[in-house]
């Protein structure tokens, strides 16, 4: 038993074109898997939601699944200088989708470092293909183009 099914769902929510276009800035790209896992816990537990269909998908115990997931929760823990006592309090209480959004921000920032251009891409392409688009039309470029052209040069 692997933890393929949590891997597979964080680097699917990561790497949605949907979320990226939402949620993901250039300038801070660190807080970005933040969106999903950590500040909104509604959405948290969304997500962690549909880690308990993926692994069932993938006809996998979703208990045996946090508890692997636990040395790397406490490594991640440990490396941002989060207690250890609150993930025992997550177990004792069976609030699992905590341990499960705290798992997926140590994945995630390895899967940023990964796609890190590829997000970058999907999160430029379109703005560019727009202007693009825009410099290309007459009526723009005769009309606001001109406009701001004008007010650059200090005409106006």
């Amino acid at each position: 038993m692997d933890l393929r099914p949590a891997n597979m769902l964080i680097k699917e929510i990561l790497l949605d074109y949907d979320n990226i276009k939402k949620y993901y800035d250039p300038e801070e790209d660190d807080n970005y898997p933040h969106e999903f896992f950590n500040n909104d816990e509604e959405i948290l537990i969304e997500n962690y939601m549909k880690f308990r269909v993926c692994a069932q998908a993938f006809d996998e115990n979703v208990y045996e699944l946090l508890f692997k997931m636990l040395p790397d929760v406490l490594e991640y823990a440990d490396n941002i200088g989060m207690e250890i006592q609150h993930i025992t309090i997550w177990f004792l209480r069976g609030s699992y989708h905590p341990i499960f959004g705290t798992y997926a921000l140590k994945v995630a920032e390895e899967i940023m470092d990964e796609y890190d251009e590829y997000i970058t891409n999907l999160y430029y392409i379109p703005r560019k293909l727009a202007i693009s688009k825009l410099k290309r039309n007459r009526i723009v470029n005769e009309g606001i183009l001109l406009k701001l052209s004008m007010k650059n040069c200090g005409m106006f």
